[in-house]
């Protein structure tokens, strides 16, 4: 049986591995049962704990409660067993929870009588709460992960691997450094660029890499890139394809220019700082450069761009529209960790759910215009909360998948 003073500690916990999809152990769920028979937890939210089911606020409330004074809880809660009050929620929308700091009274009385009253709120009410539900864990944001397949046609998962040497290719050596990214060492040894190498972000994951021309690049969720595992030595052009996002540091070479091919789209560059985005379902490839100097081909169109300039190309069709002015903050607001949409609301969603490797139902068309700005790094729930504050929509997390209604 769990000591009084320790209920706090242990939903912390049981909060902590639910987020990382763990189960509690035989003898944790022993003691969870023992605190809905002493009165200190409803059995409804035990049972949501015991089968890994929970509302999102359940866990906000758990985490405030770990930053509550709780001296002598136990004779608090002893205080208050026999007069079980409702506890009022407020509205927080300076961090979208829907909970009001507490003390450490009211942080015992949540604990033993108001947690269920006001779980069932949080999870039930349509006029006082936001609709946003989760029925699986939190869903984190996108985490540094890739995987790398080599030219013998062997997969490392580089999320797992350890930092040191991967594998040597062609005189290359490729190396996982400290930070997580990958790195390429040039050989001595000559030969034919024969080797393609193809690095691949799955959804919910982003990675950096250091080409072996010397060139970084930035992959966005849910991107491949591939190249020649000598990239730049015996060639007369660094030629890339991608697919998805990816922001480049392209390394100067004047006699062998870099080139990214994306979906029919022909970006040519000598030395320059720029992102290409060309999922395969969207549209449209948009390149904006931010330094240096880039060629845009598409079908029979050519353009140069300047820095501060966007070429957008539209799938299908023959047309390279370019923007002089283009926003480019929110190019790669990805990868200074923001989410900045200027977009219609069912691409800034395809987006999320790239990010979050979640799920996309879409009840209804949302061609609405969504402009806002929130952070990357926190949960999904977070930024569905402050979504529907501003009125772009209603929004549910439901077996790891965002439905989307009026």
């Amino acid at each position: 049986m769990i000591e009084p003073e320790k209920v706090s500690e242990f939903l912390q916990m049981a909060a902590q591995k639910m987020s990382l999809q763990v189960p509690l152990t035989p003898d944790e769920l022993d003691q969870l049962d023992g605190l809905v028979e002493e009165g200190l937890l409803e059995r409804e939210v035990a049972d949501d704990i015991r089968n890994g089911v929970y509302d999102a606020g359940m866990i906000d409330l758990i985490r405030l409660l770990a930053d509550e004074e709780e001296a002598d809880l136990a004779k608090q809660l002893e205080k208050i067993r026999a007069d079980r009050q409702p506890i009022p929620l407020t509205r927080n929308t300076r961090n979208g929870i829907w909970l009001k700091r507490i003390g450490g009274f009211a942080a015992a009385i949540l604990l033993s009588a108001g947690l269920g009253i006001l779980y069932k709120n949080l999870r039930n009410s349509s006029q006082e709460t936001s609709s946003i539900e989760a029925v699986v864990s939190i869903i984190p944001p996108a985490v540094k992960g890739a995987s790398l397949k080599l030219a013998d046609g062997s997969v490392v998962a580089l999320d797992s691997t350890a930092v040191g040497s991967i594998t040597n290719q062609g005189g290359n050596r490729v190396e996982k450094k400290t930070g997580g990214a990958i790195a390429y060492e040039n050989g001595a040894s000559a030969g034919i660029n024969t080797l393609f190498n193809t690095l691949t972000t799955a959804r919910g994951q982003r990675f950096q890499v250091d080409l072996p021309d010397g060139t970084k690049a930035w992959l966005n969720a849910g991107s491949s890139l591939t190249y020649f595992a000598r990239l730049g030595q015996k060639d007369t052009e660094r030629r890339v394809t991608l697919q998805g996002e990816a922001f480049f540091d392209v390394a100067p070479n004047k006699s062998v220019p870099f080139v990214v091919v994306a979906n029919g789209t022909q970006t040519t560059v000598l030395g320059t700082h720029f992102n290409v985005a060309a999922y395969p379902e969207e549209s449209a490839v948009s390149i904006t450069l931010l330094r240096g100097s880039v060629r845009v081909a598409h079908e029979k169109n050519t353009q140069i761009l300047k820095p501060g300039q966007a070429a957008v190309s539209i799938t299908g069709k023959d047309a390279l529209h370019v923007d002089p002015e283009a926003d480019t903050s929110r190019a790669i607001s990805w990868k200074e960790g923001y989410f900045q949409f200027d977009e219609p609301l069912d691409q800034a969603m395809r987006e999320l759910a790239r990010w979050y490797n979640v799920g996309l139902d879409l009840q209804g068309s949302f061609h609405d215009r969504l402009v806002a700005r929130e952070p990357r790094e926190v949960p999904l729930s977070d930024v569905l909360r402050k979504l529907e504050e501003i009125g772009a929509g209603h929004f549910k997390i439901v077996n790891k998948t965002i439905i989307v209604t009026r």
